[in-house]
């Protein structure tokens, strides 16, 4: 499963995903703020304003979501998935002998080519003890020793 091909359809994935959440977070804010317009329109008094002002906390929380995802969407855009990596380091496809984990962006586990991979932050707690490791180097993760088995 190891090899530049695969290293691609992940990068395209995380892509995708991220757009996705996105999309659908502006969707939702689209939504929440016709409702709004709409709860201004129908109803006056105290609870118009209350009602309005759970809205549009509820608006700038989904936004403040918006913006850290759009955030993580050009940390993985600016990677090269075409670049072979020898270090475990942002954008390096890494196999362990039992996962694969891609360093992009902290979006969970998805699935290429019927493989699960993980695809998580530097900064998440496995991220940190993978970075900067090469090809069999060990580190120890929930009681665990593992070993890098390939870098890409």
């Amino acid at each position: 499963m190891m090899n530049l091909e695969t290293k691609q359809l992940i990068h395209e994935q995380c892509m995708e995903i991220l757009q996705q959440k996105i999309d659908g977070l502006s969707q939702n804010i689209i939504d929440m703020t016709e409702s709004m317009m709409a709860e201004a329109k129908s109803t006056m008094g105290d609870k118009y304003e209350t009602s309005r002002a759970m809205i549009q906390s509820e608006i700038e929380r989904i936004g403040l979501q918006r913006s850290e995802i759009i955030r993580q969407l050009q940390n993985v855009q600016i990677l090269n998935p075409k670049k072979v990596n020898t270090t475990a380091s942002r954008g390096a496809l890494v196999y362990t002998g039992q996962a694969h984990y891609y360093l992009g962006a902290p979006i969970g586990k998805i699935e290429v080519d019927k493989q699960p991979v993980y695809v998580i932050s530097p900064q998440s707690p496995i991220g940190e003890l993978i970075l900067d490791k090469h090809k069999g180097d060990k580190f120890q993760f929930n009681g665990k020793t593992m070993t890098i088995q390939e870098v890409i």
